[in-house]
């Protein structure tokens, strides 16, 4: 049970090996390492999510039942449309954001809805909040307004904005301590990939080279070209020999250059920038499923 892309097996790699590394966050690899003590393989994390979402839709479910509602069951059938059953048994830290993200908010609203909010649902709701901080990089952008929520109920609207920024610099650091001194994870800088997109774009339209040599040669980024592709990192970022570094000092140079380059080419830059936004909006799977590895 349990879908796995190549993501997933990276995460499954990283949990074997009990070695991370900071491409994708490493708490679902610990997570994964977890529940691979008890069921091996993909089965682990996938019933996980799958109790998740389940005791999301349950809770949400006996909410309508006390309010009295005649179709209160309807919540329970929601995993079943294919839209979310086509995602949702797939082990990655999109679907573990998500489903953390519904069980925190469910529990409180379950509580909040029946006038039973106690401290101890605060006490219950914050390991499964900062597990979806820490999931994904982008995460904090979905947890934080679902913590502002659930804080102005303990709090006033505007004495909330405190707590929650306090909250959230709590994550942050936990996040980095179990990450990188905890794990000892290693760094990566995965921004990168996002950077070198944009200056090839850069050099395909202009023809401008702004790459520093130390992260790829005139010769490497002429190799490079034929395989670029508007709207997909992965076609060149893993490529055979990838260019990609690892070294902190090079990807300060990266990102210098890359900056130099937004600044003396706006107008390529942002119509790349669009072409990519564009095709997120129009249509999601080839712009994120359209790899290839050559």
């Amino acid at each position: 049970p349990g879908v796995m892309n190549p993501d997933s097996y990276d995460h499954y790699s990283q949990a074997v090996h009990f070695h991370f590394d900071d491409w994708f966050p490493p708490i679902l690899s610990l997570v994964w390492s977890g529940t691979n003590k008890i069921i091996r393989g993909s089965a682990g994390p996938f019933l996980l999510h799958l109790l998740m979402v389940m005791l999301s839709l349950y809770l949400l479910s006996d909410v309508a039942l006390k309010s009295g509602k005649r179709y209160y069951f309807v919540p329970l059938f929601i995993v079943l449309l294919p839209f979310i059953s086509s995602k949702a048994f797939t082990i990655i830290s999109d679907v573990s954001l998500a489903a953390s993200l519904l069980l925190s908010f469910t529990i409180w609203y379950h509580a909040h809805s029946a006038g039973t909010l106690k401290p101890l649902h605060f006490i219950l709701i914050a390991p499964i909040l900062l597990y979806a901080f820490s999931v994904r990089h982008n995460a904090p952008i979905a947890v934080i307004p679902i913590c502002f929520l659930i804080l102005v109920e303990a709090t006033f609207l505007k004495r909330a904005v405190v707590p929650c920024i306090l909250v959230s610099f709590c994550f942050i650091y936990t996040n980095h301590a179990i990450s990188y001194r905890l794990l000892q994870a290693r760094k990566s800088y995965n921004i990168q990939s996002i950077m070198a997109h944009d200056l090839m774009a850069i050099y395909g339209t202009t023809g401008k080279n702004f790459f520093p040599s130390s992260y790829l040669t005139p010769e490497s980024l002429n190799n490079t070209m034929p395989f670029f592709n508007d709207i997909d990192i992965d076609s060149t970022a893993w490529m055979k020999n990838s260019y990609l570094k690892s070294d902190a000092s090079v990807i300060r140079s990266l990102t210098e250059a890359w900056l130099i380059a937004i600044f003396k080419e706006p107008v390529a830059y942002f119509r790349h920038r669009w072409k990519v936004f564009r095709a997120f909006l129009t249509n999601p799977p080839l712009s994120f499923n359209q790899c290839r590895f050559p």
